[in-house]
């Protein structure tokens, strides 16, 4: 019997989110729900999917098995919380939602239900991401260094910084959530930003950029740059460095490489080290694609798995987990505001 899935919130990852269930097997998208109908109704034709533009019309109608929730995390709460209520398992795209009082009183919620809830931080999911994590499980790390370069956003409500968070809770979250994947818990955060780079565009109030110093309580730090202030063409995306001892990691959206030093031994002497700055000597490089399009079905199959009975552990960020991510992602924006070091 086919898993019967709804999807509210008809934009981009909607429809990204319809592209891999068409390709699941046993899982039929039975409902596409949107405020604005239209959107729902040009999505719903690729599946011949019911149209709603009332979610708890939709809710009520449709006997699902599995909802995906694309709206914007400031949108979404009763979505939430209606679908766990009602006994429909949940995935839902991240942020989990805009503050941490929201989204501690939605995770009482999913968790009184009992419901399967999975979030959408695909680089967990990556052959690449694990990888690295398989790599660092016996290193010690000491830096983490983190950077997403990026466009002013199209998206009116990503551009307010009052409803999508800024660029550090709606894009760079994706980075402070692979932190924490690799290294465990963030202790401190303090962080700076800018505005006002782009006042031809009023309704723009998300910084132009901003730094993120973090530290962990393996005693590792990190750093994360994040900026919208440049344009197509540019070097785009996003970008991590991870330095231990003798070793560097470098993974970007399409590779990981390892960069490890050939010598077995080391003269640690300055007649050495002055030949090795002359004629610096090659690294043994281990690389391979970080499978970011695979990631991204992964997360998709895997929920559908678990929800026809498979074990939850497969799920690599559940709704309370991604509110930690959340947290130190909203630490760096209190930073930001009171210029202190916030310590969580």
């Amino acid at each position: 019997m086919s898993l019967k899935v709804g999807i509210i919130g008809a934009g981009r990852m909607g429809s990204s989110h319809l592209e891999r269930l068409k390709k699941i097997k046993n899982t039929e998208v039975v409902a596409i729900c949107d405020i604005k109908e239209k959107m729902a109704e040009s999505l719903a034709k690729k599946v011949r999917a019911k149209v709603y533009s009332n979610y708890e019309d939709m809710y009520d109608k449709e006997r699902l098995n599995a909802v995906f929730i694309c709206t914007p995390a400031y949108a979404r709460e009763r979505q939430l919380e209606i679908a766990a209520q009602m006994g429909i398992h949940i995935f839902v795209e991240k942020p989990v939602a805009r503050t941490i009082d929201q989204g501690e009183k939605t995770a009482e919620v999913i968790e009184k239900s009992g419901v399967i809830c999975s979030v959408g931080f695909l680089w967990r999911y990556s052959p690449g991401a694990e990888k690295v994590r398989e790599v660092l499980r016996d290193k010690k790390i000491a830096l983490i260094d983190a950077r997403w370069y990026h466009t002013i956003p199209p998206i009116a409500w990503v551009r307010s910084k009052k409803m999508g968070g800024g660029q550090i809770v709606d894009q760079s979250i994706h980075l402070i959530d692979l932190m924490r994947y690799w290294m465990g818990e963030v202790r401190e955060v303090y962080a700076r930003g800018i505005k006002g780079l782009f006042p031809e565009i009023e309704d723009f109030s998300a910084e132009d950029a901003s730094a993120v110093t973090l530290v962990f309580e393996n005693g590792a730090v990190g750093n994360l740059s994040s900026t919208y202030s440049l344009f197509p063409g540019a070097n785009l995306g996003p970008r991590i460095d991870l330095v231990a001892k003798r070793m560097h990691i470098g993974i970007t959206s399409e590779k990981v490489k390892i960069y490890r030093p050939k010598e077995k031994q080391f003269k640690f002497d300055e007649q050495a080290h002055l030949a090795h700055m002359m004629k610096p000597p090659k690294a043994d490089i281990e690389q391979w694609d970080t499978g970011l399009s695979e990631a991204a079905i992964m997360e998709d199959k895997v929920f559908l798995e678990v929800v026809e009975g498979r074990s939850f552990s497969k799920i690599k960020s559940s709704f309370r987990d991604g509110l930690k991510t959340l947290k130190v992602s909203l630490a760096a924006n209190e930073s930001i505001e009171t210029g202190e070091i916030v310590t969580l």
